[in-house]
């Protein structure tokens, strides 16, 4: 039973780690977005294609910035 409980604090834990990455990524990833878009004086687009962010990033970005 606590080998159990062990593992599945384990897997929650990993699970917490992996969200908390990504949402960290994409914060950098916006503020980047938003640096190149300034700077450069270009659109959203063409600072997510100059940053290589892929579709699945895009679609949350787009939201947040």
């Amino acid at each position: 039973m606590c080998k159990a409980v062990d593992q599945m604090t384990e897997r929650a834990r990993q699970e917490g780690l992996r969200a908390g990455k990504s949402e960290g990524r994409l914060e950098t990833l916006r503020n980047d977005i938003k640096n190149v878009m300034e700077a450069f004086h270009v659109s959203l687009e063409e600072a997510m294609a100059g940053l290589k962010v892929t579709k699945e990033e895009q679609a949350l970005l787009k939201e947040m910035v």
